[in-house]
């Protein structure tokens, strides 16, 4: 009787083992997910928006202000930048002064470095997910 003990003990641990391992792959997943969504809307942002507010036809600043304003706040750009961004935006590129410039100059590369920060922790989180899909395959 206590080998048969011992062997439902083995059995209940592989199973915990397992669902371990599935939830580890499920948050692996999860989270290269997210990270994928967020980067994508971040260079959604450099291309359509940051790209077309420096080219004179089809001018849309509010449109592009709306999508880039959220992002430099969730960003934690500088105060000023985020107060000095729908101005920026609005003028049309030839009405833009030296400070204006400046001020998309900023949003944009708070954007790429957030895009390269998000790259290295996507490299981690798809290693992450291996290898908990590896753990779960063993």
């Amino acid at each position: 009787a206590n080998g048969l003990t011992a062997s439902s003990e083995g059995v209940t641990a592989a199973k915990t083992g397992v669902s371990g391992a599935q939830l580890e792959q499920v948050k692996a997943t999860g989270k290269v997910e997210t990270l994928k969504k967020e980067k994508q809307t971040l260079e959604s942002a450099l291309s359509d928006d940051l790209q077309l507010l420096t080219q004179e036809e089809g001018f849309q600043a509010d449109k592009h202000a709306k999508t880039l304003t959220p992002i430099a706040k969730k960003l934690r750009l500088e105060e000023s930048l985020l107060v000095a961004l729908p101005a920026a935006c609005s003028k049309p590129p030839s009405a833009r002064g030296p400070f204006d410039m400046a001020v998309l100059d900023q949003v944009e590369s708070g954007i790429m470095s957030k895009v390269k920060e998000l790259e290295a922790e996507l490299a981690a989180a798809t290693s992450a997910e291996d290898d908990a899909k590896q753990a779960l395959a063993a």
